[in-house]
């Protein structure tokens, strides 16, 4: 079903105004009033198009979570370039992924986007010799450091260059914290 142009615009409104306002409080304060008024449409126009706020975010997610699943196609299976990937998705969906992942956001989408690899990372690591119940710590542990990084960077109004994240995911998987550390003997 080919969408008109109409329809394609009151939903980049519908969504523009959310995300605007996702950056000034929580997903629970929002409503839909304030994202009707900020779009210049009427409730019902909302209503045509989502139930609430929470089917909007979650139309928003989805959508980018096909994007993800498209670069990965394009990707090796490892676990860095799993980071890398979503770091290029990030950048590109800046205003989209700083309402998402910032302060009032959702953390969980991006644990969302990281698992999408679980699976085929695991198929490349057990077959040199890392253990499935090895592998989900690594996993977790690894994981849990790129939402670390990436949501602190994204919260700084990425400050840094996309690459430069990269580099320091990179570093700390591959050195951990001793890699940044000045040796003295």
């Amino acid at each position: 079903m080919n969408e008109s142009r109409k329809v394609k615009y009151t939903r980049r409104v519908i969504k523009e105004s959310f995300l605007q306002l996702l950056l000034e409080k929580s997903i629970g304060k929002i409503t839909i009033a304030e994202i009707c008024q900020l779009a210049d449409i009427h409730r019902g126009t909302f209503y045509q198009h989502y139930h609430d706020v929470y089917q909007l975010l979650e139309s928003i997610e989805n959508e980018l979570f096909e994007k993800f699943k498209e670069m990965q196609l394009m990707q090796e299976n490892s676990i860095s370039s799993d980071a890398s990937a979503a770091i290029t998705l990030i950048n590109n969906e800046r205003d989209t992924c700083r309402a998402i992942l910032g302060k009032f956001g959702d953390t969980k989408f991006l644990k969302r986007i990281l698992d999408l690899y679980r699976q085929s990372s695991y198929n490349k690591y057990g077959k040199n010799g890392v253990k499935e119940e090895d592998f989900h710590f690594i996993y977790t542990y690894f994981t849990s450091g790129c939402i670390g990084v990436i949501s602190s960077w994204v919260e700084s109004g990425y400050q840094e260059q996309p690459e430069k994240i990269m580099r320091y995911i990179e570093r700390l998987s591959q050195l951990g914290v001793s890699g940044f550390i000045n040796k003295q003997i």
